[in-house]
C-alpha cells in the first residue's frame, strides 16, 4: 500500500453486495474483503477523480504535510496505478 498506514472505517453495504464481496474474497483465498474494497474505491477514484477533488485535497493538505510529501505521495499513487491491471484489457 505505497508504504502508507491503514485506517479502519465502517461502510454500509446491502446484504446482496456484501454476500457477493465475501464470496469473491473466498474465491481468492482472502480472509477479508478489505483488499477488494480498497481496489474498487481506488479504481473509482482513478476514473472519476483524476485532476479533480482528490488532487485539490492533496494540495489543500500541503501545510499539514512536510515539504514535498504531497508531491511524492501523488507521484507514488500515479506510479502504482500505471502498473495496476485493468479488467478492460
Amino acid at each position: 500500500m505505497l508504504g502508507c498506514s491503514s485506517i479502519r472505517t465502517t461502510i454500509e453495504l446491502s446484504d446482496p453486495l456484501y454476500r457477493r464481496i465475501r464470496a469473491l474474497a473466498a474465491e481468492r483465498g482472502e480472509r477479508g474483503f478489505s483488499p477488494i474494497i480498497e481496489a474498487a474505491v481506488g479504481e473509482y477514484l482513478e476514473r472519476h477523480g483524476e485532476g479533480g477533488a482528490a488532487e485539490s485535497a492533496f494540495a489543500a493538505a500541503r501545510g499539514a504535510w512536510g515539504t514535498g510529501e504531497v508531491d511524492r505521495f501523488a507521484s507514488e499513487v500515479r506510479d502504482a496505478w500505471s502498473t495496476w491491471p485493468t479488467s478492460q484489457s
